[in-house]
This record gives structure tokens, C-alpha cells and sequence, in this order.
């Protein structure tokens, strides 16, 4: 999303993403009087605090107030909508991102990790419905952090952003298999299906398929944990980093 894009999108945000763009108001604190009982941190540390208990689909409106003892339509001094409400949430989720220092190598291994943490702690953030405006200050800072990683590569600065959109859907996926761990993994039943199927895969047909999928397959079949896809990641990435010692 370039800038003029972004700056549309806050524009059109709702009440709390608005807020939570606009700067701070510093002077609240100090003013005299009783503070407000109900706030758009208490209501988001609520519906934060429902997703982690039963996951997202347990976050609506009425639970929310119920949570934090209020009439639904007091939520709506704060938030405009639902979506506004999730939008508020992945901000205080996200939090702020690691500082990144050493190598690009390093910087990338951080990085991975630390979402890969984030996801484990909150997997109800994979759920997130894709038309959630998700422009928020946090992962504009996260989605920063992971552009200087990039910073001293040779990739077109254009193409920069469609490359972190690919490693952190990557760790989205890896994500989703950690959280499935146990249940239904569809990635290695695929190659499971292929192995089976390798007796009646015609090598003429499917030389390449054919090549992966028999009884020893090249490369030993799918990857297995974060570290694999991790540094396959690396590895693609190293190309465009050929100042730098590949250690």
C-alpha cells in the first residue's frame, strides 16, 4: 500500500483506529474530576481478553459489554463497529515489534521468531477476517521493521513490500501448522497422498512430481518445522544480499 493509499485508508477508519492514530492526548490525565469508567483500552483488553479464552468468534458486541459491565451501546462512544473493535485489537496484539540488530540473517531469524511468538500467544490473530482494516500504527511499525531488513539488499524498492507480504505469509502458514499440530496437517497429506500415489504416477507425465513423490523423494519430503521454510526463505533471499558472507 503506498502512502496516498494508507492515508485514504485512515481517513475512512473508524472511531478507534482513528484514535489510535491520532497523537495522545497527554493532558487527560492531568485534568481534575473523575476518570471515564468506560475507555477504548479497557474495552479492547476485554474483547483481547475473550479471544485468548474462547478464540474470535467469542468477541462480539454483547459480550464485550458484558465483560466490561456496560450497556452495548455505551461500546459505541469508542468504536464504530465490530470490525473497528478487531482493528483495535490487532494493534494492542501486535504490540510493538523486537528491535532487529546484527546481520540481515539475523535480523530476519529475529524477526521470524518473533512473530511466529506472536501467533503462538494470540493464534485467534489468524482468524482475523481479510477485510479487517489492518493499517494500524503497530503493524506499520512491524511492517517497517521488516523493510530494514531488506534495507542494504539489491531488490527493487518497489518490489520490497510484495516481499514482506510473502515472508509473513509464509510464517502465517508455519503458524496455522503449529497451531494444528496434532490435527490436520494439509501440507504433508498432500505429499503423503503423492508418495502413495507414486506406484501410478506415469514419469513421462509428471517427471518432475514423479521425482519428489516416490518412496525416497527428493529432499525428503515436506518441510517439517518453522526452521526449514525459515531457511529456504534465507536461502532465496540471499541472492540479493551478494555483498554479505553467506555464514
Amino acid at each position: 500500500m503506498n502512502e496516498q493509499g494508507a492515508a485514504q485508508q485512515v481517513r475512512e477508519a473508524g472511531l478507534a483506529l482513528s484514535r489510535l492514530w491520532a497523537a495522545p492526548d497527554t493532558s487527560a490525565a492531568s485534568r481534575p474530576g473523575p476518570r471515564p469508567r468506560l475507555s477504548l483500552p479497557k474495552i479492547v483488553d476485554a474483547a483481547v481478553a475473550a479471544a485468548r479464552a474462547d478464540g474470535l468468534p467469542a468477541v462480539s458486541m454483547t459480550r464485550v459489554a458484558e465483560d466490561v459491565g456496560c450497556a452495548k451501546m455505551a461500546l459505541y462512544r469508542h468504536v464504530s463497529s465490530h470490525q473497528d473493535l478487531l482493528s483495535a485489537m490487532l494493534d494492542h496484539a501486535l504490540g510493538d515489534p523486537p528491535e532487529l540488530v546484527g546481520s540481515w540473517r539475523d535480523r530476519f531469524r529475529r524477526l521470524w521468531q518473533a512473530l511466529l511468538d506472536l501467533y503462538a500467544r494470540d493464534p485467534w490473530l489468524l482468524e482475523l477476517p481479510r477485510d479487517t482494516p489492518a493499517l494500524t500504527p503497530r503493524n506499520a511499525a512491524w511492517i517497517d521493521a521488516a523493510l530494514s531488513v531488506l534495507a542494504d539488499s539489491s531488490l527493487p524498492r518497489a518490489e520490497r513490500l510484495n516481499t514482506v507480504l510473502l515472508i509473513t505469509e509464509n510464517i502465517r502458514f508455519e503458524a496455522r501448522r503449529r497451531a494444528d499440530r496434532g490435527r490436520f496437517d494439509d501440507l504433508a497429506h498432500l505429499f503423503s497422498s503423492a508418495a502413495h500415489a507414486s506406484g501410478e504416477l506415469s514419469a513421462e507425465r509428471f517427471p518432475h512430481l514423479a521425482g519428489i513423490a516416490g518412496p525416497d523423494p527428493v529432499g525428503g519430503g515436506p518441510p517439517t518445522n518453522p526452521e526449514q521454510v525459515r531457511d529456504l526463505m534465507l536461502s532465496a533471499l540471499a541472492a540479493f544480499f551478494p555483498e554479505e558472507d553467506s555464514s
